[in-house]
C-alpha cells in the first residue's frame, strides 16, 4: 500500500571479527542499538531504537526493553 519500512541494519562485512562475544550474541538490530547508544548516550531509548532501524510503531517499546536487557547491557559494557 505504498508504505515500506526498512529494518535492514548495515554492518560492514568482516565486522563480526572485531566484535566481542557479548555483541555477537545479539540480534543484528540489537547490535545496531548498542552502536547507536555508544555514539549517542544522551538520546532517548525511542530515538536510539529508531536510529537502529526499529519501526516507528515498535521503537518506544523495543528501545526501552532492549536497554534493560542484561545481554544488551553486557554488550554495551563490553564495547564501551
Amino acid at each position: 500500500m505504498g508504505l515500506e519500512l526498512s529494518t535492514q541494519v548495515e554492518l560492514t562485512p568482516g565486522d563480526d571479527a572485531v566484535l566481542g562475544p557479548k555483541m555477537l550474541a545479539l540480534a543484528p538490530l540489537q547490535r545496531k542499538l548498542v552502536e547507536v547508544y555508544l555514539e549517542h548516550p544522551t538520546w532517548t531509548a525511542t530515538a536510539m531504537a529508531l536510529a537502529a532501524g526499529y519501526s516507528p510503531s515498535s521503537a518506544p517499546v523495543r528501545g526501552s526493553v532492549n536497554l534493560r536487557d542484561e545481554r544488551v547491557i553486557a554488550a554495551i559494557n563490553e564495547e564501551g
